[in-house]
């Protein structure tokens, strides 16, 4: 990392050393620049003096996935069939999914994208769409099970996931997993707390599982948040 940021930072050679420092102590941006195409994206807001429209590392990962479902248009992705919002929405379902199951088959995955698209398109079009969601950037390279290219994308999907079912008062899948705190997931919940009608949720609290035999996850998963 630190050859690259050398090698393709354009501040001063002072300003460089004490960014390498910043990277280097934020775990998040320890994991987003080992993966090339985030670390590009960190120089060139570095480069552009843009950090400061970033309030924190949660907008910094959501801006790099933003990106790089802008970036799915070029590669043949239909921006009217399958827009960044929808992208996020689709990979949020799979990263949800897999939350509670662990693992979730290409499968599965498709029959979720091609619900997406409109029935009147012809079935060329439709398995060209189908092609390039399968091959999209955020997607690692198993062709048997969903993967996500870093666990930073997938916490930050579970996270977009789980505050779109928060908004509808859903808590089903809060019990099937851990949410540890200070992540991605922990801090994105927390930063939009504001938005959840707390009453009516802590009404459904006493729905999860809580029993000796149980180890209540997600009661415990709510009360962090």
């Amino acid at each position: 990392r630190a050859l690259y940021f050398r090698k393709n930072l354009t501040i001063p050679k002072l300003e460089i050393d004490d960014f390498i420092k910043k990277v280097e102590k934020s775990e998040t941006l320890r994991m987003l620049c080992s993966v090339p195409y985030y670390c590009s994206l960190i120089v060139a807001l570095q480069n552009e003096n843009q950090w400061s429209t970033f309030n924190d590392n949660t907008e910094l990962v959501e801006h790099a996935i933003d990106r790089i479902c802008s970036r799915e248009f070029a590669k043949g992705l239909d921006s009217e069939l399958f827009p960044v919002e929808k992208q996020k929405d689709l990979f949020s379902i799979v990263a949800l999914e897999s939350f509670k199951y662990g693992r979730i088959s290409m499968v599965d995955f498709k029959s979720w994208a091609s619900a997406e698209l409109p029935k009147y398109l012809s079935q060329d079009i439709m398995k060209q769409q189908l092609a390039c969601i399968e091959r999209h950037a955020i997607l690692g390279s198993s062709s048997t099970d969903v993967e996500f290219i870093h666990d930073i994308v997938r916490q930050f999907l579970i996270a977009y996931g789980l505050w779109q079912e928060l908004k509808q008062m859903n808590i089903d899948y809060f019990p099937f997993g851990n949410i540890e705190s200070d992540s991605i997931t922990y801090n994105y919940l927390v930063k939009h707390s504001q938005l959840f009608d707390w009453k009516k949720l802590s009404d459904s609290l006493w729905n999860l599982p809580s029993s000796p035999q149980e180890d209540a996850l997600g009661f415990r998963n709510i009360l962090k948040i």
